[in-house]
């Protein structure tokens, strides 16, 4: 028989001009499907222009010049796809992360090999090192970072800023509230502000964040930062109430005083909230009664000292601002009366005749030991005070509240007062005090036998 043999020595398309290699878009990993960047440690390529039939390899070398072949098939169409076995076990590469060069080429059916300087090549670089967790944090950005501290991770946003640091640049950032991922983006920088793309839920949750480098790599999470969010505007105060001891004059208990500093007891809180104050509808600073707190709560109460600039009437009101900065309605309103001036002076005691005893009820000579005195030129309202003074001992023994513009006071028993002689030349003068505690001058003297 006949054995006929072909001998051919020229490779299917010698120079190669059509033949080309990519790497897939599913095994071109991270931020950019076109950029040959990946963490693929078994890539797909895309072979296109391949001659039907002819046997396909695909080669790897570093920088070295070590090289493996690491996919062999025939070509059954124009366009096929190629795997590479895994690059962490090749025979003659070590791998470690960084650039490799890959090259396609054909052997026809007579075994023939173009020129390996006529290789289609694609450079790819490789990176299986995922993002370092541990130097990625995220905190909630000042601005809203609301109520009275900023650095407490509580807000009423609920769209707030964070901030993720520790980045790489081209890094893409996840930020995870509770389970899910609330928004992303690529950062340009070493931080990224991220802003959540639909409102968080009103709660306590747990935010983290992630990176995923340019190969694809996702980092592990970050650490937890806990944050509460809250809308809800806090209960309004109780009405302010003046303290005791703040509060001069007849009554504890009125609201009329003297007194340049006032202090203010505020309940009817929650503890931690933080309290406005207001005067006359302007907003007041303050400081702390000894043994409460101010401004922010403690025991459901705060205690505060403010110096009026003038007196007068004062209408006092208060508002509270939660942790997360929502800000109460206003408190009812009180009335503090600041009166500093002093009543004006009244007119001289005069005994009455009925206690000017003897045969001339205008000599002011008496027996009588309860005498009694009509002082005038008194403001309805005052109190009034009657003094007996005799050898250097003094004692105010009558008092009484003033109803009209003058009043009659009936001492009480000479015997039993503080003066040491009950009989001889006694003086008594008059002095009146308002509501507020102020104190007029002393009037002039009435000298008695």
């Amino acid at each position: 028989g006949i054995l006929r043999v072909t001998i051919d020595t020229d490779p299917t398309d010698p120079t190669l001009t059509n033949l080309s290699i990519d790497l897939s878009g599913t095994s071109d990993t991270g931020t950019d499907s076109t950029d040959n960047f990946t963490k693929d440690m078994t890539p797909t390529f895309r072979i296109t222009n391949a001659t039907v039939a002819d046997s396909l390899y695909i080669q790897i070398e570093d920088g070295s010049s070590n090289s493996d072949i690491v996919d062999g098939e025939i070509a059954t169409a124009a366009a096929l796809s190629m795997t590479s076995q895994n690059l962490t076990t090749l025979s003659n590469i070590t791998y470690s992360d960084g650039d490799y060069t890959f090259y396609v080429f054909p052997k026809d059916s007579a075994g023939n090999i173009p020129n390996s300087g006529l290789w289609p090549s694609l450079s790819v670089e490789f990176d299986t090192d995922p993002p370092n967790a541990a130097g990625i944090s995220v905190d909630l950005f000042g601005t809203d970072d609301s109520g009275r501290d900023s650095t407490d991770e509580w807000t009423n946003e609920l769209q707030p800023t964070f901030r993720i640091s520790g980045l790489t640049a081209q890094d893409s950032v996840y930020l995870v509230a509770g389970t899910d991922t609330v928004t992303r983006d690529i950062s340009t920088t070493t931080f990224k502000d991220l802003v959540p793309d639909a409102n968080l839920p009103e709660s306590s949750m747990s935010v983290k964040a992630l990176a995923r480098d340019y190969a694809g790599n996702l980092s592990d999470a970050s650490a937890v930062l806990t944050v509460v969010t809250d809308t809800t505007a806090p209960s309004p105060p109780n009405t302010a109430d003046l303290h005791e001891n703040y509060d001069s004059g007849f009554y504890l208990d009125d609201d009329v005083t003297k007194n340049s500093i006032l202090g203010f007891i505020i309940d009817g809180l929650v503890d931690g909230d933080s309290i406005t104050f207001y005067i006359n509808n302007v907003v007041k600073s303050f400081t702390a009664i000894g043994g409460y707190s101010a401004p922010n709560a403690s025991g459901g109460e705060v205690g505060l000292l403010h110096a009026p600039s003038a007196p007068g009437s004062l209408t006092v009101k208060s508002a509270v601002t939660d942790s997360a900065g929502n800000t109460s309605t206003f408190s009812g309103e009180m009335v503090v009366k600041l009166d500093q001036t002093p009543p004006g002076q009244t007119d001289k005691p005069d005994l009455v005749d009925a206690s000017d005893t003897g045969t001339n009820n205008s000599d002011d000579e008496t027996n009588d030991q309860t005498p009694t005195f009509l002082i005038g030129n008194v403001t309805p309202g005052d109190s009034i005070f009657i003094a007996i003074e005799k050898g250097g001992d003094t004692d105010t023994t009558g008092r009484g509240f003033a109803s009209g513009n003058t009043i009659e006071i009936t001492m009480e028993d000479m015997t039993a007062d503080g003066v040491t002689d009950d009989e001889g030349n006694f003086t008594f003068k008059a002095v009146a005090r308002d509501s507020a505690g102020n104190q007029s001058q002393v009037s002039q003297v009435l000298v008695v036998i």
